[in-house]
């Protein structure tokens, strides 16, 4: 039998949706992020679901692109822009549950969270200066409104890998808990929300998201734009999605 990539499991009504490849710190391949962004749609698309959790499978949260998945002649580079973009775009209010490592796509999937709540042990890592690669989701501009830009530059910059504690005091997350609270913590989180009227907070969630995105709108096509430009100059059109002359040292890096 054939495990899924993801698992979504109801309780009072939240759902809760687990990535679920751990052998690779659930790395997004095509599949995952496929199954990710209609879990998404359908849980949003359902009236008894009103609350979301985003959580990982096994020590990690999600360490990044599948740098494998990305290397295949059939990448789609398409899919996590617009993956990120419909979490972002979600009324139904979505916790990331961050139980470990977030690598760059997975620091994305925070990002694109309404809010988070951290394990101690979780950390918070943007590694495109690793592969030399610039992002095109968007991620980068989400980081910059959530911590400030002088954080921001530090964290693309440097490669810095941020601790949970850090990332509250950056107000990455919300919470830091002891691994073992985490999850009761994330559910008690979305149950509070799950008893306000559901219209009231879809139409708090729409307002203020809508309102944001239009502001950071031009700065999305900012980051597109240079990352198109910086891929077909140093790597090739192909490459503006695919770091094939990259070397990291891990199967997955993190990217975008």
């Amino acid at each position: 039998m054939t495990t899924p990539t993801l698992t979504a499991a109801d309780t009072d009504s939240v759902r809760t949706l687990t990535l679920n490849r751990p052998q690779v710190g659930n790395a997004l391949d095509a599949d995952l992020i496929g199954a990710l962004t209609e879990a998404v749609e359908t849980a949003d698309a359902d009236e008894q679901v009103r609350a979301i959790i985003l959580t990982g499978a096994g020590d990690s949260f999600c360490t990044g692109l599948d740098l494998v998945a990305l290397r295949a002649p059939d990448w789609d580079p398409t899919l996590w822009n617009t993956a990120l973009h419909r979490i972002l775009d979600t009324t139904t209010p979505i916790i990331a549950a961050v139980n470990g490592p977030a690598n760059t796509a997975g620091l994305g999937l925070v990002l694109a969270c309404d809010f988070a709540l951290a394990a101690e042990k979780a950390t918070f890592v943007d590694l495109h200066a690793k592969v030399g690669l610039i992002s095109a989701s968007g991620m980068s501009t989400l980081l910059a409104d959530r911590i400030g830009l002088p954080r921001a530059k530090e964290m693309w910059l440097t490669a810095r890998s941020v601790d949970a504690a850090t990332a509250y005091r950056w107000g990455l997350v919300n919470d830091v808990l002891p691994p073992e609270d985490l999850a009761t913590a994330a559910a008690e989180r979305a149950r509070a929300i799950a008893r306000a009227s559901a219209a009231w907070v879809r139409t708090v969630v729409a307002t203020h998201d809508q309102g944001k995105q239009a502001v950071l709108q031009p700065q999305f096509a900012m980051e597109a734009a240079a990352a198109a430009a910086w891929a077909a100059e140093h790597r090739g059109p192909r490459n503006a999605a695919s770091p094939s002359t990259a070397k990291p040292t891990r199967r997955t890096d993190g990217l975008r």
